[in-house]
């Protein structure tokens, strides 16, 4: 049905903010029924639960901003899935209202804004640590506010607004600050995005009164650099300046490694409970091509707003293309900062999860890039091609909407049930000793401290299992010649995964009794 521009519009605006409030509901429907995993039940048990400042410690697995907020919410209200996960929902919460403005900042058009915003907000890859209970969330949340912040100044700058440019510049310090304490892996990119915020706003004072340039230029250097070394030094420095050696164990040799794990996390995986197979199937033919032929034509339309750069008569299309050149910047420096780190001090490159910040700066790039007409029937064919690929994949994503499980920990996506059975032969056969692999370990004794109706000893744990217990959570997988050596029943198999409960078989001879009676 035709619909009038007015009427287009207010419809395009509508399935906009619909997409924003599913995500930020189905990011919270996912906090709640999802798994827990043993990265986030480690974090809470080793950061959060402890009686003492646990949080400060220096690891690895303590994302500082993320452990210190999990404390926060798990001492204010009962232990459950949502609290343990509130910094990483709020972080997403921030995300999406930060991608709504983008969107709407960026381009006019709908044909751009709906799909830009799918994906930026429901690339699979982003959304499981938009619910994960760990820092990078939270993280990548800071890093686009920070920038989001000083491109909103300068386009009320140019649109002739008076905008106190120094205090965005310091309120871009505080949220890269946060976005460093959330997690480490950061950064590089962090500093990378301070020093082009700096720069921007370096750029602007050249316009300036001859006599406040230098002034303006003293002002935003402070207000770039103490703002967030105040919020540093109180959250993160220790810990930092604390740091043992050894810890930075997990990396990449090489940046096609890095961007090779990033595309396959954004590419996973087509959920058959959402589309059909008539629906899925195209999707899964062209699912390759997808991103590289937006780099392409994203790239080569850079390359004809740089040679067309001087014909953009229009002020927002000026402040877009210079957005795009400080997001682009920030990715392309950052990545170049990693290398240049892993040739002169040996630090591997980030990959899988440490590297998610290459997505939501790679794919606003490549937004910004579809929404610039440029007066050229070239840029338009390209353009066009860049518009129906941000379609196509955020079409992708959006068949990749799924409840459970996470891609990095989908191995322990049935232990909620393993913990049940557990329990069940904790109440009718009196187990008490149980020993866990380690793969399963922590999620385990947090669905212990969670239920508390058991009264199951703390799970054991350790590489070569004792003989002794009475009931053995196992991975099939490795450690079937354990199970066959000891002659153990398995009772029950995951069920998509490769996790067991093996008991003795002498323990199922037992009578099935209550140990104690059931609550009221």
């Amino acid at each position: 049905m035709w619909l009038p521009p007015k009427s287009g519009r207010v419809a395009a605006e509508a399935l906009l903010i619909a997409f924003g409030a599913f995500a930020a509901f189905w990011v919270i429907a996912r906090a709640c029924v999802q798994g827990m995993t043993g990265d986030e039940a480690e974090s809470y048990e080793l950061w959060a639960a402890r009686t003492g400042p646990s949080h400060w410690w220096p690891a690895a697995n303590n994302h500082v901003l993320n452990s210190l907020l999990m404390r926060i919410f798990t001492s204010v209200f009962p232990l459950c899935n949502f609290t343990v996960r509130a910094p990483a929902v709020i972080g997403a919460i921030i995300y999406i209202a930060l991608a709504y403005w983008l969107c709407r900042s960026v381009s006019a058009e709908w044909k751009v804004r709906i799909p830009l915003f799918v994906c930026l907000v429901y690339n699979p890859f982003l959304f499981d640590y938009f619910v994960a209970g760990r820092g990078y969330g939270l993280a990548t949340a800071f890093l686009m506010c920070a920038i989001a912040i000083t491109a909103w100044c300068h386009r009320e700058l140019m649109d002739g607004h008076p905008r106190p440019l120094v205090t965005a510049t310091a309120l871009s310090s505080i949220c890269l600050a946060l976005s460093f304490a959330a997690n480490f892996s950061f950064a590089l990119v962090d500093a990378v995005a301070l020093l082009l915020v700096l720069l921007w706003g370096f750029r602007f004072a050249q316009t300036s009164v001859p006599a406040e340039r230098n002034s303006l230029r003293a002002r935003l250097l402070v207000a770039g650099i103490v703002p967030g070394l105040i919020l540093t030094i109180l959250i993160p420095a220790w810990t930092v300046l604390h740091w043992p050696q050894g810890q930075l164990w997990e990396g990449a040799t090489s940046l096609t490694e890095t961007i090779t794990t990033v595309v396959q996390a954004c590419l996973y995986q087509l959920n058959p409970h959402v589309g059909n197979p008539l629906v899925l199937a195209p999707f899964r033919k062209v699912r390759h091509i997808l991103l590289p032929a937006a780099c392409i034509l994203a790239l080569f339309q850079a390359v004809l707003v740089f040679v067309h750069r001087a014909r953009l008569r229009e002020i927002r299309t000026r402040w877009v293309a210079a957005f795009g050149a400080i997001t682009a910047g920030v990715l392309g420096l950052s990545l170049l900062a990693h290398w240049l780190a892993l040739q002169f001090l040996h630090l591997l490159l980030p990959r899988h999860r440490t590297a998610i910040f290459l997505v939501p700066l790679w794919t606003l790039a490549v937004g910004i890039m579809a929404s610039i007409r440029l007066p050229s029937r070239v840029s338009r064919v390209f353009r066009g091609g860049l518009i129906v690929t941000l379609c196509l994949l955020s079409g992708y994503f959006l068949l990749c909407l799924r409840l459970t499980p996470f891609k990095e920990w989908d191995y322990q996506a049935d232990l909620k049930k393993v913990y049940e059975v557990v329990a069940y032969y904790n109440h009718t056969r009196g187990v008490r000793d149980v020993e866990v692999a380690w793969w399963y370990h922590a999620a385990m004794n947090y669905y212990r401290l969670l239920s508390g109706h058991e009264t199951l000893n703390e799970f054991s744990s350790s590489m070569s299992h004792p003989a002794d217990k009475q009931l053995y959570v196992l991975n099939a997988a490795f450690e079937q010649d354990f199970i066959d050596a000891h002659r153990l029943t398995i009772v029950y198999k995951g069920e998509t995964t490769d996790v067991v409960v093996a008991v003795r078989p002498e323990l199922l001879a037992k009578p099935v009794v209550r140990c104690y009676p059931p609550e009221p």
